[in-house]
């Protein structure tokens, strides 16, 4: 029976010291998520200077229609969207196109998913950020494409490539990574 009672209060002292951390982990992920979006703000200021700004911020801003972020999850509304907004106004107004920026993002998402796979803490945090920064990537080509109305057939493919495609081996990541991680 004192076994038993051992057991629960180190469970119980388990559980607690798991919480702290994952407390611990939130906080410093809102916080490295407000120094990116800061550090990207203060990009947007010195492209204005640098380069001749054709699209505006409010453009982009302007072409999400509200029938479009409805759809969207809790999760890409409160975050990834916003998220995307400066990072859309970085590339449009360095000359990216919506094809060359999803390309981009198949590249960042095979990465998140090596990174997964590799049996090392910080290699599956970096992944993890990187899946979240293709979700970003992913709503940068859309806006890109919305704001320079451009719809083409090969933008459509490249879009639903660098969109569903890399599900199959994030996929694949997250089992190795639950693997890895599994006592």
């Amino acid at each position: 029976m004192t076994f038993l009672c051992t057991n629960i209060k180190y469970l119980e002292k388990l559980k607690y010291v798991q919480a702290k951390r994952l407390t611990k982990f939130f906080l410093s992920f809102y916080v490295a998520s407000y120094t990116v979006i800061t550090v990207i703000n203060s990009m947007v200021k010195v492209i204005r200077r640098l380069y001749k700004v054709k699209y505006t911020f409010k453009d982009i801003t302007s072409s999400l229609t509200k029938k479009k972020n409805s759809r969207s999850s809790l999760w890409v509304q409160l975050w990834v969207r916003k998220a995307s907004f400066p990072i859309t106004y970085l590339f449009i107004n360095t000359g990216w196109t919506a094809n060359m920026v999803s390309v981009l993002s198949w590249l960042v998402v095979f990465g998140a998913a090596v990174l997964l796979c590799i049996n090392n803490f910080w290699c599956m945090l970096i992944g993890v950020i990187l899946t979240n920064f293709w979700l970003v990537l992913d709503c940068v080509d859309g806006n890109i494409a919305r704001v320079k109305k451009i719809k083409t057939f090969m933008g459509d493919f490249y879009d639903a490539v660098a969109g569903y495609g890399p599900f199959a081996f994030t996929t694949i990541a997250l089992g190795m990574a639950a693997f890895h991680t599994s006592y």
